[in-house]
């Protein structure tokens, strides 16, 4: 099965998914991640075009070590719209490789980026006849205004050791120059969710489609165990 990460910028996809991403991979899934935005502003001393390429170099690195395949969009940080141009190239991938499984931000966002990705994904599935496959929002610290988690997902040690590893790739993750505590917030919330589904670890996303609340193993419609349609 395809699964598909979609982050507003280089980088997004491994922090707010990247234990489910390499719980998937290591069942034998397909697992993209894709960066919608090279994530190339903000660095205190690097240009953008020197920070476009340390990220693109890291954003390589984290998708090896978490089993997936990158695929990166050349728009600046900032710059992504809402429209035909990305929702376009997106809709082109899907057509490419058809997703079994799409996870992406939250609409709201303090983020102009992450907002846009989101819209942007939804209409690129609806555009390649992609509309009906299931749809989820990762948590992100930014984009908390009206997420509301309905599935929890356990996780184990093993995916969020890699989640560390393949976040730590990134130097904003190690450094923290973005002055937010990446690494304490996200290893806090997957003991938090892990609680929260009375179990050890876990992580939680919100549907497209609202679903009763529940705890599961896998994600509902992608089953962790590969059937005749797998790649």
């Amino acid at each position: 099965m395809n699964l598909y990460v979609i982050g507003g910028h280089s980088g997004d996809e491994a922090v707010m998914a990247g234990a489910l991403i390499h719980k998937y991979a290591k069942h034998g899934h397909r697992v993209f991640m894709v960066s919608l935005t090279n994530g190339d502003g903000g660095h205190p001393e690097l240009s953008r075009n020197e920070y476009r390429i340390q990220k693109d170099r890291e954003a390589a690195e984290a998708a090896k070590i978490l089993g997936a395949e990158c695929v990166l969009f050349p728009c600046s940080s900032g710059a992504l719209q809402v429209g035909d141009e990305a929702t376009g190239q997106l809709a082109e991938l899907f057509q490419a490789a058809k997703p079994d499984l799409v996870i992406t931000h939250w609409q709201g966002s303090v983020h102009r980026d992450h907002e846009a990705a989101h819209w942007n994904t939804i209409r690129a599935m609806k555009q390649s006849g992609n509309a009906e496959v299931p749809l989820y929002f990762a948590e992100n610290w930014e984009d908390k205004k009206g997420f509301l988690p309905e599935l929890w997902v356990m996780v184990d040690e093993e995916d969020v050791a890699a989640w560390e590893k393949a976040c730590s790739c990134f130097q904003f993750f190690r450094e923290g120059f973005y002055k937010f505590p990446y690494r304490t917030y996200y290893k806090n919330l997957f003991q938090n969710r892990g609680l929260e589904a009375r179990g050890s670890l876990a992580s939680a996303l919100m549907p497209y489609r609202v679903l009763t609340r529940r705890i599961e193993n896998e994600i509902p419609g992608c089953p962790l165990q590969k059937g005749n349609n797998a790649i």
